[in-house]
Parts: C-alpha cells; structure tokens; sequence
C-alpha cells in the first residue's frame, strides 16, 4: 500500500510537498527510489527509550505487543539504520540551514 500510495504522489505532486511516511517505508528500495524522486528524505532519529515512551501505550503497533517492546525497538532500530542512512539526502548541517531558514521565514512573515 505504501509504494502505491508513493506512486501516486510522484504522478500527482507538482508543488513542494512534506511527506510523513511510516518507519518501515524506506525497507523497499522502489519506495526509496520513488522518495527520493520526490525530493530530498530528511531522517528524524530518535532512541529506543524514546521511541518506546512515545509507543508504549499505543496497541495499535502489533509488533511492539511482546514481553519486551524495549529490545523490539532496539532490533528494528538496528536493522533500519543503515537503510535509513542511505536514504537520507542531507547532511546534519543542510538540515541545520534548512530549519533556520525556515524560521526566518516563519518570524519575518509574523512580523509582518
């Protein structure tokens, strides 16, 4: 469903365009192709703990309802990361610029 739903938007999408996906999109290299023909991916990392604080209560995520969501996390991490890593199209200091710009933008706009 992901890869049509990516599909779609590469013959749809004809402004800049955010778009959120899943954790496990990027697992198929034709969804990182297609994400990758859209834009540039940006990766949001975050840690086990933090994803497990941020899920723990959520039981619509099958694959975290074990005895030890913790070390799920851990795995899934572990596995992704250098997917995630490939995917990503920038580095640490172009997504720094490309949040102050942003929030030049945002304040000079306010300020208006």
């Amino acid at each position: 469903m992901e890869t049509d739903v990516l599909q779609d938007l590469l013959s749809q999408i004809e402004t800049s365009t955010i778009i959120s996906t899943g954790g496990g999109a990027v697992l198929r290299q034709e969804n990182r192709e297609i994400l990758q023909k859209l834009g540039y991916v940006v990766w949001l990392r975050a840690d086990a703990e933090l994803i497990y604080q941020r899920t723990k209560k959520n039981r619509d995520r099958p694959i975290l309802q074990t005895p030890d969501p913790r070390a799920v996390i851990r795995e899934l991490l572990a596995t992704r990361e250098p997917i995630y890593r490939q995917c990503a199209g920038l580095s640490r200091s172009e997504i720094a610029v490309g949040i102050r710009e942003s929030a030049r933008y945002h304040f000079h706009q306010s300020a208006e």
